[in-house]
């Protein structure tokens, strides 16, 4: 923490803060989505990642956020995805804006006046003596790649959503803290209890049933005997092996894509530096004559700091986007000099030249394979686009399967039987070879009428699939006769459990009207008095009790009888003495913490059922495929 303190008091590392603070005020805290994944991707546009009340998140916008709110955790975007980042970043943009929505709809508007009071208010801590707010906010627009108006919008949509927020969250009436001490009492409880259990097992008494008996519970418990609706799938994959060996690529094309997307391979002129940035002048002139002298920029400033965090490393700088301060001393230096103390907006800059690189173009024969893979990956889809609307086309002529297969290179897969959860009979996944395309075929495929066949689309995999229905076992019930021996079974069992609850309710009876104590009727039916010395209102009861044992005993009064559920049997439990807290201090640590939680709860609560209510209004939905495709397995299939 001290660490984290003395960062925080560096120029550079304020920005960093100052970068966590803009992305909270976009909406990006790492909260849960409240919903907005549910998986109709079908809804969105293809380079949308979401969309919130007819207001698109496009793919572009959203990267950069993500990128920018990832820089800050030294996280990458794959791994992000991994992890679920990336769902919680998009998760709180959603909300964001679905806040900042309502606050519109609701006539909140923040005048730009105040915006501009907030923006200074966020940089004014950043400014030291002889710095200018102007140049800061310079800075620090540059160090998250925003533009001046991106910031604007971005701090008074926020300001506008924390606004309603705050009313929604705030409109519930904070409670005393004596009524919190009767609920922290409350639930610190513990209470004692004695009981005595019977098994249904020890009731052996049970007549054979009747056939009428088991018809009776056939019909009761039909749904159990049930043998689900089974289909035969044939699976069908537009096959492209044939056009990846014969697709051609010449150089003429390779080279023409080249010239055509020129810029995207030039590198600009720059400066390799060695960087640090101080508070004071007079740190920085130490570790010039330092750096000077032979030592190492790094060692230099931790010995003339105490710490490494006024280095910042070798930084590559774009000699056209050097700032004014730094501009004409780097341009006029030579690969090894050393440069500085110069004062910029942000402190005192020492740096050491370690490379000058020109502008340049990567040649032609670097990146030829790129290119190649990229023209490559474009036909390949287009050519998959086009074989599969012919066999749509052949479909809907009423083409068979066997007659498709001469004309156009398709693969045919039959799955089946299986229930409408991809089980086979013996109870596998068989359509686990399908991977991440599972799902939509086997939902389209439970939608098809007998021979019906569904229209060929593009999978998570890039792939061309369709679903034909080949055949289709309707819902069926175990006959009566294959069913008597389990029913005769299930029969005696439920009989047991019966009349076990019937005798210990007449055991139970017996002690309510003083005929018995609970010890008597433990002795007269050789059964054993157990002992709970304490239990809370939350905890687990010791097995086999069942948990709703606790939460009769939490409403029993002491020495009330009453009745429990066991697993495999029922009991008679009398409750014992209540232990609650006495005297609690308000200032004690584990009170304080209830209290907070349980004030936090109340509010998140009300949030929770505000942005429900409002994603209902303006239909948040999300890409799921698109971020899949993006950051998840399929772009690491993709490459």
């Amino acid at each position: 923490m001290q660490s984290l303190r003395n960062s925080a008091n560096h120029p550079i590392m304020r920005i960093g803060l100052f970068g966590i603070l803009m992305l909270a005020a976009g909406g990006l805290a790492l909260t849960g989505g409240f919903g907005f994944f549910n998986g109709a991707s079908l809804s969105v546009g293809g380079n949308d990642v979401a969309t919130v009340g007819g207001e698109s998140i496009s793919l572009p916008a959203f990267d950069r956020t993500l990128r920018r709110a990832l820089s800050r955790i030294g996280v990458q975007p794959k791994e992000a995805y991994k992890m679920g980042y990336v769902t919680q970043i998009l998760g709180g943009e959603i909300q964001s804006r679905l806040m900042a929505r309502a606050a519109r709809d609701d006539g909140i508007v923040i005048p730009r006046r105040r915006v501009a009071e907030q923006i200074e208010t966020l940089i004014k801590p950043m400014v030291k003596d002889g710095q200018k707010e102007e140049d800061v906010l310079k800075y620090v627009l540059m160090n998250q790649g925003l533009s001046e108006g991106e910031l604007v919008n971005m701090i008074g949509r926020d300001m506008s959503g924390s606004l309603l927020a705050g009313t929604i969250q705030n409109g519930f009436v904070t409670l005393s803290d004596d009524m919190l001490k009767d609920l922290y009492a409350s639930q610190n409880e513990k209470r004692g209890a004695q009981y005595v259990l019977f098994l249904d097992s020890s009731v052996t008494d049970i007549p054979k049933p009747s056939e009428d008996d088991l018809k009776k519970l056939y019909e009761a418990t039909k749904e159990s005997f049930a043998v689900p609706e089974t289909r035969v799938l044939q699976i069908i994959k537009v096959k492209d092996d044939n056009l990846k060996k014969t697709l051609q690529i010449s150089d003429a094309e390779l080279r023409k894509n080249y010239d055509d997307n020129k810029d995207s391979y030039a590198s600009p002129a720059a400066h390799t530096v060695d960087q640090s940035l101080f508070d004071s002048q007079d740190q920085a002139q130490k570790v010039y004559a330092a750096v000077k002298a032979g030592t190492s920029m790094e060692k230099a400033v931790k010995d003339v700091t105490g710490q490494a965090v006024a280095y910042l490393g070798s930084i590559d700088m774009d000699d056209s986007k050097l700032e004014d301060d730094l501009k004409k001393p780097i341009m006029e230096s030579k690969v090894g000099q050393i440069i500085g103390p110069i004062k910029t907006a942000l402190g005192w800059e020492v740096l050491a030249v370690k490379k000058i690189s020109g502008a340049s173009v990567k040649p032609f024969d670097s990146v030829k394979d790129d290119i190649r893979k990229d023209i490559t990956a474009t036909k390949l889809s287009d050519a998959g686009y086009a074989l599969a609307n012919q066999v749509d086309d052949l479909l809907a002529s009423g083409a068979k399967l066997e007659d498709i297969a001469k004309q156009v290179d398709i693969e045919i897969t039959q799955v089946g039987p299986i229930n409408q959860y991809g089980q086979s009979a013996d109870g596998k996944d068989a359509m686990k070879i399908f991977d991440k395309s599972a799902p939509a075929l086997l939902a389209s495929g439970f939608k098809l009428r007998q021979d019906e066949t569904s229209p060929v689309s593009q999978m998570q995999d890039g792939g061309f699939m369709a679903v034909h229905l080949k055949t289709l076992s309707p819902k069926a019930y175990k006959p009566f006769d294959d069913a008597k021996d389990r029913l005769a079974k299930d029969w005696a069992k439920d009989q047991a459990q019966m009349r076990n609850k019937a005798r210990v309710a007449e055991y139970l009876e017996e002690i309510k009207q003083g005929k018995k104590s609970l010890k008597d009727i433990a002795q007269a039916h050789n059964a054993a008095i157990q002992n709970i010395n304490t239990v809370g209102r939350t905890e687990d009861p010791p097995k086999p009790l069942a948990k709703t044992a606790v939460t009769a005993l939490f409403n029993a009064t002491p020495g009330q009888a009453i009745f429990i559920n066991a697993d495999g049997g029922a009991g008679i439990l009398v409750a014992g003495g209540v232990k609650i807290p006495q005297k609690i201090d308000a200032q004690d640590k584990a009170f304080q913490q209830f209290k907070d939680g349980y004030i936090k709860n109340m509010r998140n609560e009300a949030m929770s059922i505000y942005l429900a209510s409002k994603n209902k209004k303006y239909h948040a939905v999300v890409n799921e495929g698109l971020l899949d495709k993006t950051y998840g397995q399929s772009a690491d299939a993709a490459r």
